[in-house]
């Protein structure tokens, strides 16, 4: 919707003379420099969608024109309106002509609209983030304190933590994620069109921190770490299988997530894009029911971008409050040495005894626990979302991705893959067994006839 652009110009070096002057390489010289402004009328109108748009006005001008005439010819005819029915007519006509007319509105309703979604759920998590402060040494031992006089937390022999470096650790992590000073992950400021996206880049932030992963990363910690405990514990199968499903269910709602508001902003744009033709509907009785419809459209979907970060909001406020009390960053004094938090801050102590992993396990259950409620509300949110917004529900126009559908289905081929795999083996197994009793048979038996022809010849 806007003619904004972002680019990089190439700034060539000239002589007294007007010619570029060239390198040692004899190539011209020049310096780049990133550039920005508004497109001109001439560019916009070599778009596609902007000459669409232009037939569309020029149809609706065409058809204003007729109504005007056949308005005028009513009034010939004696059939005056009184004088409320004709301001009506004026004010209908006058708003039908700015609303096709003029594209004043749609950029500025387009960007006012996400702008302000975006500010929203930007207070939201300001203010849980200010609220979790709070509670951030909630399950965290003071200085010089054994774990084991803290009931919430697993026991170990000769470990200690420290404080103030597991809870800065602990609070910088998630502060990282909270970019709504106008700075970016790479520290420098967000232009002034892209400063709704500091909400995404802290959602995409928050979930990274969830499952290990720094802007470095390319693979999530907590799978490694669930990788190495496998066989070193003996609660070490639980917590991959934890692990696991945790990483599917962060999978999963951030593909909800993504389609929900990928679908609400293209049904925005489409809405804006056929306005010129629904809009003029208001001014005859049978077709107003269809303007009805697109406004009412319109609104709902509007209304989607708001619902949908509010409600991610919360939810990310539930799970940092989790993150902080329950699965916290704990750098752990084990017999002097301090080990490195990870994934979830899931440190791996020295256990007394091989249960002292249980306080773990628990913690992770409760988590997937609210990731799971958190999955359930977005499988349904599109019929919530038609209810408080009063649009058509968008799987009615696009369907969901079925990640589920492509986990199971990606499981299922693993698992025969697996079977296949298990059988071969299985044949090979059988026939290098078979071949080996008869190898066996066969030295016996020629074992058996060299004695017999000792024994002849001794006799």
């Amino acid at each position: 919707m806007s003619n904004i652009y972002h680019g990089r110009e190439d700034i060539y070096e000239y002589d007294i003379e007007g010619n570029k002057i060239l390198d040692i390489y004899g190539n011209p010289t020049f310096t780049n420099q990133c550039i920005d402004g508004y497109k001109t009328d001439e560019v916009c109108d070599k778009a596609m969608y902007k000459k669409i748009q232009d037939n569309l006005e020029n149809f609706v001008t065409i058809i204003l024109t007729f109504w005007a005439f056949f308005l005028g010819v009513q009034f010939l005819m004696g059939k005056i309106p009184s004088i409320g029915e004709f301001a009506l007519h004026i004010f209908k006509l006058g708003m039908v002509i700015y609303f096709v007319q003029g594209n004043a509105w749609k950029d500025g309703y387009y960007n006012l609209l996400l702008n302000s979604a975006y500010t929203l759920s930007s207070d939201f998590f300001k203010v849980t983030a200010e609220n979790n402060t709070g509670d951030m040494f909630a399950n965290i031992n003071p200085i010089g304190m054994s774990f084991e006089s803290d009931s919430n937390a697993p026991s170990c022999s000769n470990s200690y933590i420290n404080t103030s470096v597991s809870g800065s650790s602990l609070w910088d992590s998630l502060q990282q994620c909270n970019f709504f000073d106008g700075v970016n992950s790479y520290g420098n400021l967000y232009d002034d069109d892209e400063k709704h996206l500091a909400v995404l880049d802290t959602i995409d932030c928050k979930f990274a921190k969830y499952i290990g992963m720094d802007k470095n990363g390319v693979f999530p910690h907590i799978i490694t770490v669930a990788i190495s405990i496998l066989f070193n514990m003996p609660s070490g199968f639980l917590f991959f299988i934890c692990a696991m499903i945790f990483l599917v269910l962060v999978i999963v709602i951030l593909f909800k997530i993504v389609f929900f508001l990928v679908v609400a902003v293209i049904m925005i744009n489409f809405l804006i894009f056929i306005s010129p033709v629904i809009i003029p509907l208001i001014m005859l009785n049978k077709t107003k029911g269809i303007f009805d419809k697109w406004f009412s459209e319109l609104l709902g979907y509007s209304l989607q971008p708001f619902l949908i970060l509010v409600l991610l909001s919360l939810f990310i406020a539930l799970l940092d409050n989790f993150y902080l009390q329950y699965l916290g960053n704990i750098y752990e004094l084990v017999d002097g040495i301090e080990t490195r938090n990870v994934a979830l801050g899931i440190s791996i102590p020295k256990l007394s005894t091989p249960l002292d992993n249980s306080v773990t396990i628990s913690n992770m259950l409760k988590f997937l626990f609210l990731l799971v409620i958190i999955k359930e509300v977005f499988e349904k949110f599109s019929s919530v979302l038609e209810n408080l917004s009063g649009a058509s529900s968008v799987s009615n126009f696009i369907k969901s991705p079925d990640v589920d559908g492509a986990m199971k289905w990606a499981g299922q081929k693993a698992g025969k893959k697996a079977s296949y795999a298990g059988k071969y083996l299985q044949a090979k197994a059988r026939n290098r067994i078979s071949g080996a009793r008869s190898m066996i048979g066969k030295a016996s038996a020629s074992l058996g006839n060299s004695s017999s022809k000792k024994s002849d010849d001794k006799g």
